[in-house]
Protein backbone atom coordinates (compact mmCIF):
# COMPACT_ATOMS: atom_id res chain seq x y z
CA UNK A 1 0.00 0.00 0.00
CA UNK A 2 1.50 2.87 -1.06
CA UNK A 3 0.87 6.12 1.30
CA UNK A 4 0.27 9.07 -1.12
CA UNK A 5 0.90 12.49 0.44
CA UNK A 6 -0.06 16.51 0.35
CA UNK A 7 1.85 19.54 0.94
CA UNK A 8 0.55 20.84 4.59
CA UNK A 9 1.36 24.58 4.31
CA UNK A 10 0.53 25.08 7.86
CA UNK A 11 3.30 22.72 9.10
CA UNK A 12 5.56 25.30 7.55
CA UNK A 13 7.46 27.44 9.79
CA UNK A 14 8.34 31.28 7.71
CA UNK A 15 11.16 31.77 9.84
CA UNK A 16 12.82 28.87 7.99
CA UNK A 17 12.88 31.20 5.39
CA UNK A 18 14.10 34.00 7.32
CA UNK A 19 17.28 31.45 8.20
CA UNK A 20 16.28 31.31 11.71
CA UNK A 21 15.57 27.10 10.80
CA UNK A 22 12.41 25.34 11.75
CA UNK A 23 10.42 23.48 9.01
CA UNK A 24 11.01 24.14 5.01
CA UNK A 25 8.12 21.80 3.84
CA UNK A 26 5.63 19.95 5.29
CA UNK A 27 3.60 16.78 4.25
CA UNK A 28 0.78 14.69 5.19
CA UNK A 29 -1.67 11.74 4.21
CA UNK A 30 -4.84 12.40 3.64
CA UNK A 31 -5.94 10.94 7.02
CA UNK A 32 -3.43 13.15 8.77
CA UNK A 33 -1.57 9.92 10.34
CA UNK A 34 1.38 9.80 8.14
CA UNK A 35 3.54 13.25 8.64
CA UNK A 36 6.68 14.33 7.02
CA UNK A 37 8.79 17.77 7.50
CA UNK A 38 12.04 18.93 5.86
CA UNK A 39 13.91 20.37 8.14
CA UNK A 40 17.51 21.85 8.96
CA UNK A 41 19.79 19.28 10.85
CA UNK A 42 20.40 20.55 14.52
CA UNK A 43 23.67 18.00 14.94
CA UNK A 44 24.93 18.92 11.48
CA UNK A 45 24.95 22.40 10.02
CA UNK A 46 25.76 20.64 6.30
CA UNK A 47 22.43 18.30 6.29
CA UNK A 48 19.08 18.61 6.52
CA UNK A 49 16.39 15.61 7.77
CA UNK A 50 13.34 14.66 6.08
CA UNK A 51 11.55 13.33 9.66
CA UNK A 52 8.95 10.59 8.55
CA UNK A 53 6.37 9.91 11.35
CA UNK A 54 4.02 6.96 10.96
CA UNK A 55 1.86 6.59 13.82
CA UNK A 56 4.05 5.35 16.02
CA UNK A 57 7.25 4.87 13.79
CA UNK A 58 9.11 7.47 12.99
CA UNK A 59 12.45 7.27 11.10
CA UNK A 60 14.47 10.02 9.19
CA UNK A 61 16.32 10.37 5.60
CA UNK A 62 18.99 12.79 5.66
CA UNK A 63 21.28 14.49 2.93
CA UNK A 64 23.63 17.00 2.41
CA UNK A 65 22.10 20.60 2.15
CA UNK A 66 23.51 21.48 -0.66
CA UNK A 67 21.32 19.05 -2.27
CA UNK A 68 17.93 19.03 -0.11
CA UNK A 69 17.97 22.68 -0.17
CA UNK A 70 17.24 23.55 -3.76
CA UNK A 71 14.88 20.70 -4.23
CA UNK A 72 11.29 21.09 -5.08
CA UNK A 73 7.77 20.59 -2.53
CA UNK A 74 7.03 17.74 -5.71
CA UNK A 75 10.65 16.20 -5.05
CA UNK A 76 10.93 16.41 -1.41
CA UNK A 77 7.25 14.60 -1.49
CA UNK A 78 8.71 11.80 -3.24
CA UNK A 79 11.17 11.28 -1.77
CA UNK A 80 9.38 10.69 1.67
CA UNK A 81 6.82 8.48 -0.37
CA UNK A 82 9.47 5.98 -1.81
CA UNK A 83 10.74 5.93 1.75
CA UNK A 84 7.53 5.05 3.40
CA UNK A 85 7.46 2.39 1.16
CA UNK A 86 10.73 1.32 1.64
CA UNK A 87 10.83 1.39 5.27
CA UNK A 88 6.89 -0.41 5.07
CA UNK A 89 8.90 -3.38 2.88
CA UNK A 90 11.73 -3.90 5.51
CA UNK A 91 9.47 -3.41 9.06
Amino acid sequence: MFIKLHRAKNWEDASYFQGKGGVKYGFESSDGAVVATLIQDRKFADEMTIRITNGFDRFEVRGHKSIMDKQTPDEIKKVAENALDVHKQFA
